[in-house]
């Protein structure tokens, strides 16, 4: 069964990306097998900190009808990577985006985990993958804004 672990913070910059890539690294290491899943729309999505330019992201997963083989970034240094969505909507918000999702949860049985780097905030998107993960992650570092917030 697939580990899925959702990593979060209240604040952007916290390291979550740089967090889930290191993460993902070391147990693909290990000969885990692993795929990131990028469920944020910002610039420090996951495909972009690894210097890839994908052709399909997560909106064309759950609103073009697009297969879950023909997003997913393969094999890169043993890690698989889905890569979040080049547009400002917040697609885990909608019935459709999450149905999907839902769907396709069964191809992720080939993983050992499922790392989900998250936006910044807690949101109905951010709240959706925490609860369909084994495992969530808060991320923090120590500024007044952080703890606050």
């Amino acid at each position: 069964m697939t580990k899925i672990i959702s990593v979060v913070s209240s604040m952007p910059m916290a390291g979550k990306t740089a967090f889930c890539m290191n993460l993902g690294a070391q147990l693909a290491a290990q000969n885990f097998r692993i795929c990131l899943l990028s469920n944020t729309n910002e610039l420090s999505r996951l495909d972009n900190a690894f210097g890839l330019h994908p052709k399909k992201d997560l909106k064309a997963l759950t609103t073009a009808g697009s297969d879950l083989n023909e997003i997913v970034l393969k094999d890169f240094f043993g890690i698989d990577i889905i890569p979040g969505s080049y547009d400002d909507e917040r697609l885990m918000d909608t019935g459709n985006g999450i149905k999907k999702l839902a769907e396709i949860e069964l191809e992720f049985d080939a993983y050992d985990f499922l790392i989900i780097d998250n936006s910044a905030g807690v949101d109905a998107q951010v709240i959706a993958s925490s609860l369909a993960a084994t495992e969530t992650l808060l991320l923090i570092n120590p500024t007044i804004e952080v703890i606050t917030d």
